[in-house]
């Protein structure tokens, strides 16, 4: 049987086991976090809209500010994320190097679509129906990946030991 862990020592641990890719996380040392950093993104989205709004931008635009407060903390969140991605893809006996497929293939497809759209600026007459549809089964694919993968990190660990170490609870 899968132990809870609270809240506080979750997300302890998601820091603590910043740059740790060895061992495994159970369902809640992964979700947990995930929804902490969800949450104190929107925080940050709407108060940086709100600074943005009394600084006269206007919502198609950001100030620098915005814009280092918000990567910064998508910075600085991203070697836990992927640490704890990789303990939580071993408790259920897979490879942590999966766990970098969605982000890369996300990267690809929106590198593909700048690359598109700057291809179109210059050749006017290659935006057709084409570039639309290629886009949208892209899009598809990542998505799809997400599901997936989604469903993988939902899944209960194994209760016994396995080649990427014992049980944490």
């Amino acid at each position: 049987m899968e132990q809870t862990i609270d809240i506080k020592n979750a997300y302890k641990l998601f820091w603590k086991l910043s740059f740790r890719m060895s061992g495994r996380a159970n369902r809640l040392e992964f979700w947990i976090p995930c929804l902490i950093n969800f949450l104190i993104s929107a925080v940050l989205f709407a108060l940086l809209t709100i600074i943005d709004a009394l600084l006269g931008y206007s919502a198609k635009e950001t100030s620098l500010f915005n814009d280092i407060v918000s990567y910064g903390f998508s910075i600085i969140v991203l070697p836990p994320s992927i640490a704890v991605t990789s303990r939580r893809l071993h408790d259920i006996n897979i490879n942590g190097w999966w766990g970098l497929i969605p982000n890369l293939l996300l990267y690809i497809y929106l590198i593909a679509v700048v690359f598109e759209v700057y291809y179109c600026l210059a050749h006017p007459h290659f935006l057709d129906d084409t570039f639309v549809v290629i886009n949208i089964i892209g899009l598809i694919l990542v998505i799809i990946i997400y599901i997936v993968f989604i469903i993988l990190l939902s899944l209960k660990g194994q209760s016994h030991p396995n080649k990427y170490g014992d049980v944490r609870h």
